[in-house]
C-alpha cells in the first residue's frame, strides 16, 4: 500500500502562506524559513526597526565638537 497524492494522511507542504501580524514573531518566520516555505506576514509596527541615524557633514561635525 503506498502513499500518493491522491491517498488520505499524504502532508503536503505549501508553497507559500500568508499571516496576519500575530504570526510576525522570530519563532514563527524561522519556523516558516527553515522547511523552505514562503511567507508574507506584515511586521508589528511596534517591532519595526528604527531608521538608520543621519550621518553628519563635516560642517556639522565640525560645528558639535
Amino acid at each position: 500500500m503506498s502513499r500518493g497524492p491522491d491517498r488520505a494522511g499524504f502532508h503536503k507542504k505549501p508553497d507559500s502562506v500568508a499571516a496576519d501580524k500575530a504570526y510576525s514573531n522570530g519563532p514563527c518566520r524561522e519556523y516558516l524559513r527553515h522547511r523552505g516555505i514562503r511567507h508574507t506576514i506584515p511586521e508589528k509596527t511596534d517591532s519595526q526597526a528604527a531608521p538608520p541615524p543621519q550621518r553628519l557633514t563635516r560642517r556639522e561635525a565640525t560645528w558639535l565638537r
